[in-house]
This record gives structure tokens, sequence and C-alpha cells, in this order.
């Protein structure tokens, strides 16, 4: 090819950011079905260790401004993905207790 290509994956910030959205919740719920869990420390640092590694490791810091603004919105996803799944696994171990408190002879 004698000419650059340009692929954008993205329309907008806002589609990426929705798509994002989407894929995070569909991931916790598939990671929550396959019985992973996360600490908290991991919803912490999972999303600062996805931008250091797009920025620094991949060199997005070449791309400027556009890869600044695509490894934040990376960094988010992977929050929110862990945040859900932390949630969810919480979620699960409010009803075990609840459940456990029910049943006869329980002592708290």
């Amino acid at each position: 090819m004698r000419s650059s290509l340009h692929h954008y994956s993205y329309r907008s910030l806002d589609d990426h950011v929705t798509r994002m959205t989407r894929y995070a919740t569909l991931m916790a719920s598939e990671l929550h079905g396959e019985g992973r869990r996360v600490s908290l420390a991991g919803v912490l640092l999972r999303p600062a260790w996805r931008f250091v590694r797009g920025m620094v490791v991949k060199r997005g810091l070449l791309d400027g401004w556009r890869g600044l603004a695509f490894h934040l919105v990376e960094a988010r996803y992977v929050r929110e993905k862990y945040l859900r799944l932390w949630m969810l696994q919480h979620a699960d171990d409010a009803k075990f207790a609840a459940r456990d408190a029910q049943r006869p002879g329980h002592i708290d």
C-alpha cells in the first residue's frame, strides 16, 4: 500500500464507552458464572495495570491524545468489569448468609 490506512473502531467517544459498558456487564456475568472471583485489591489494581500496560508497555504514548483517551476508556472497562464481578460475588455471599441464618439451629 502506498497510502495510510485509517481504521476507526468506534464512531465516537460515546460509542466506545457505551460498548465497553455493555461488554463489562457481559464479561462480569460470564466470569461469575464460571465461578471466578476478584478481591477488592483486584478491582483497584487491575485497571491501573491495564492503563500502564497500554500506555507504556504497548507504547500508547506514541498515539498522543488518542492513545490516552483509548487507554483511559480501556482502564474504565476493566474497572467496571471487575467491580461488577465483585458486586455479584458479594450479592451471592449475602444470599448464602441469609439462607444460612434461616436454617434451624443456626447461631450467629
